[in-house]
C-alpha cells in the first residue's frame, strides 16, 4: 500500500463509501475517518487488515483473462503441414496458433518462425509444425487479473486460458487493446 495516508484516495478511487469500506475491512466507520483525518496512527495489525482488503478488493474490480478471451481456439497439431497451416491462418486473419498433442499444449507456431524456416530453405509443404514450433506460450488461470496477462504478452504473442486444467481460450495482445478501450 502506498501508505495509510492515500487510504481516502484509493477507498475513492474503488467507489465506496467510509461505511461500505468499513464494513469490507471488519472494522469501524469512525475509524476509517480518523485515519482518513490524520488524527489517529492506526497499530500494524489494523494496517494489515485495511491493506488485505484493499488488495481483495482492487482484483475484484479488475477485468479478468477470462473475461476478454477468445474462446474459439484455432490450433495446430504437431503433425499437420506448415502450407496447410498457413492457408488456416490467413482465412482466421491470426498470426500465431497453439500446437496441441491433444490436451497437451506441445508448442507455438507464429508467423515470424514460418518467416525463419522459408528463410533457411525448408520446403513448407513437407515441414511439420512439431518441426519448427517453438516452448508452449504461458498458460493462465481465468481468473487472473488483466495487469498479469499485460506483463506476460509483453514477452509472448498469445496467453492459453485455462480452467479445471483444461485449456478454454486464447488472448492475443490485440485482445487487450481491445479490453482498454
Amino acid at each position: 500500500m502506498p501508505g495509510i495516508t492515500q487510504l481516502k484516495r484509493i477507498r475513492t478511487r474503488l467507489g465506496l463509501t467510509q461505511t461500505e469500506f468499513a464494513k469490507q475491512a471488519g472494522v469501524s466507520q469512525s475509524l476509517i475517518t480518523k485515519i482518513e483525518a490524520g488524527k489517529i496512527d492506526p497499530k500494524y495489525s489494523t494496517v494489515q487488515r485495511l491493506e488485505h482488503c484493499i488488495a481483495q478488493l482492487e482484483n475484484k474490480t479488475q477485468p479478468t483473462v477470462g473475461e476478454i478471451m477468445q474462446c474459439s481456439i484455432i490450433y495446430a497439431t504437431p503433425q499437420e503441414r506448415i502450407t496447410h497451416l498457413i492457408r488456416r491462418m490467413q482465412q482466421a486473419g491470426i498470426s500465431q496458433v497453439p500446437v496441441m498433442d491433444g490436451k497437451h499444449v506441445a508448442g507455438l507456431i507464429t508467423e515470424s518462425i514460418i518467416l525463419e524456416a522459408i528463410e533457411a530453405g525448408k520446403e513448407l509443404s513437407k515441414v511439420a509444425a512439431a518441426e519448427i514450433m517453438i516452448e508452449s506460450p504461458p498458460i493462465l488461470p481465468a481468473s487472473t487479473p488483466l495487469p498479469a496477462a499485460m506483463r506476460l504478452l509483453e514477452h509472448s504473442p498469445i496467453i492459453l486460458v485455462s480452467e479445471k486444467s483444461n485449456v478454454v481460450g486464447i488472448v492475443a495482445r490485440s485482445d487487450l487493446i481491445k479490453a482498454t478501450l
